[in-house]
């Protein structure tokens, strides 16, 4: 069965969700490069986007208050309860698979362009690039902060405010989540089983590199290890393959570049490092069941 297709879960897309459903708009903020929302904003947005494959192209920070869901983040399974912050970095896809009646969160979402503006040079370490995403779970007091500071910066846009306030209270929001991120990385490094780790690194290193690189030979060499080993660890893992998590990921950015751009598909072919179209075209049917032209043309249906 194919895979579903995946959509820009934009700044805009929400913008019009929230219109449509004629939200107070004192729950929410959105602009060019800034969306800020929670209560009924937030949840509406959520069952919105739903069951879709998404996305994402500004850094996000979501804290549940309460209610749980599923979700499935950058192709990782995660169930999500009161307390979790998650943190999404530009080019991660996600899926909304199922919440509770009783979800409730808070939410950022800040362009690129604001994210550097706001940091400068004092980006933390867990958003440099070596992620994709960051699951944190922590104490009360930690959630309390963050959850405070989302709250603050709501109501600071909602008024007369000097720009580089804005600036700082985005910059004090992701400083606080890379601080969380160091505590549970510290704490939890010395629990993990070294095959977790290998596990966990190498999902990273495929996310970042699946275009440039399709064999388990690049990822094995980042890691030290042998493609041998490091296919029967991830094969135990995950009990899904090393060569299908790579093609996934791959299918997922060809998906991306057939749906998002105007690209020729033989300038798609050589982005993602095929040999040639036919190579490219084969490849992609045997994953989707479609011929690139075909994705292209049903996508948007």
């Amino acid at each position: 069965m194919a895979e579903k297709d995946i959509t820009n879960m934009t700044l805009d897309r929400i913008r019009d969700v929230l219109d449509r459903s004629q939200v107070d708009s004192a729950n929410f903020h959105i602009s060019q490069n800034l969306a800020v929302a929670h209560a009924e904003s937030a949840k509406l947005v959520v069952n919105e986007f739903k069951g879709e494959v998404m996305r994402v192209n500004e850094y996000r920070v979501l804290i549940v208050v309460n209610g749980e869901g599923n979700s499935i983040v950058n192709l990782v399974p995660h169930h999500l309860m009161p307390g979790d912050v998650i943190a999404v970095l530009p080019g991660s896809i996600i899926q909304i698979i199922n919440t509770s009646d009783d979800l409730e969160i808070r939410a950022i979402a800040v362009a690129d362009s604001l994210f550097r503006l706001s940091l400068g040079t004092s980006i933390p370490k867990a958003f440099n690039g070596h992620l994709r995403d960051i699951f944190l779970h922590p104490d009360d007091t930690g959630k309390m902060v963050l959850t405070n500071m989302i709250e603050c910066l709501s109501q600071l846009i909602s008024t007369d405010h000097a720009p580089q306030s804005v600036y700082s209270l985005i910059a004090a929001i992701f400083s606080q989540v890379g601080l969380l991120f160091d505590r549970q990385w510290s704490s939890e490094s010395a629990s993990l089983s070294n095959e977790d780790i290998i596990f966990n690194r190498f999902i990273q290193l495929v996310n970042a590199h699946c275009s440039e690189h399709h064999t388990i030979g690049f990822y094995a060499s980042r890691l030290c290890l042998s493609p041998r080993y490091l296919g029967a660890v991830v094969k135990h893992a995950s009990g899904t393959s090393a060569k299908e998590w790579i093609d996934r990921a791959l299918v997922a950015e060809a998906k991306a570049l057939l749906r998002h751009t105007n690209k020729q598909i033989a300038e798609i072919a050589y982005d993602l490092n095929f040999p040639n179209p036919a190579f490219f075209g084969k490849f992609f049917r045997r994953l989707t069941d479609k011929t690139p032209r075909a994705y292209r043309e049903t996508a948007d249906v």
